[in-house]
């Protein structure tokens, strides 16, 4: 890895930590499991769902879509 992507890599890893979890529009599934109150387990079986709309993966990690999230769960009585 070169010094510049380490330094990028580093950057970005800073500002990740500083923004508060409800601003951030993509979160962990750890993020997502401690914002929403669900175990990180239910979050991977409803991320795998064909109809989820509210994942997105970035080098095949998957990130909740925070704001989608919100709405789905506005919807649900169960999940």
């Amino acid at each position: 890895m070169s010094e510049e992507n380490a330094i990028y890599r580093m950057a970005i890893k800073n500002r990740s930590a500083e923004e508060p979890i409800w601003k951030k529009k993509c979160l962990s599934i750890e993020e997502a499991s401690a914002y929403f109150g669900i175990g990180p387990q239910k979050i991977r079986q409803l991320i795998k769902r064909r109809d989820c709309s509210f994942v997105m993966y970035m080098s095949e990690k998957p990130f909740v879509l925070r704001e989608q999230m919100e709405k789905y769960l506005d919807k649900k009585y169960e999940i």
